[in-house]
């Protein structure tokens, strides 16, 4: 991966995190938080986690809600991010959205959520 890409990233999900709950993240917060993340991941399925870095994914953050696992990512084309921060002003986040109960149906797409992350939509 490109590093001036991911580090572009890590700002942006600094910024959309912010946005999203009102609290301030810096790009170092992003960093563990990645961390921390991915280690969840991991531990749940570790070619899920594969999947995710081979699509060049910053994650975020993460929720269980219904049937689903939240993955809250960035985009990798910077000509979105503006969108993103758009999107975010209203609690909407980009996601990789594994579907616990049936794999297959599992994408990327936009969820709604609510100041502490949980999703609402």
């Amino acid at each position: 991966m490109n590093n001036n890409l991911k580090e572009k990233q890590i700002e942006q999900a600094s910024k959309v995190l912010s946005q999203l709950t009102g609290i301030k993240f810096t790009t170092d917060d992003i960093k563990v938080i990645e961390k921390e993340t991915k280690a969840v991941i991991k531990a749940r399925d570790e070619k899920l986690l594969q999947r995710l870095e081979d699509d060049n994914n910053v994650i975020f953050g993460y929720s269980t809600k219904f049937y689903f696992l939240n993955i809250y990512v960035v985009s990798t084309d910077k000509e979105v991010f503006d969108e993103e921060l758009e999107a975010a002003k209203q609690g909407y986040v980009w996601s990789y959205v594994e579907n616990l109960e049936n794999p297959a149906f599992s994408e990327y797409g936009t969820v709604r959520v609510d100041k502490e992350l949980e999703r609402i939509a």
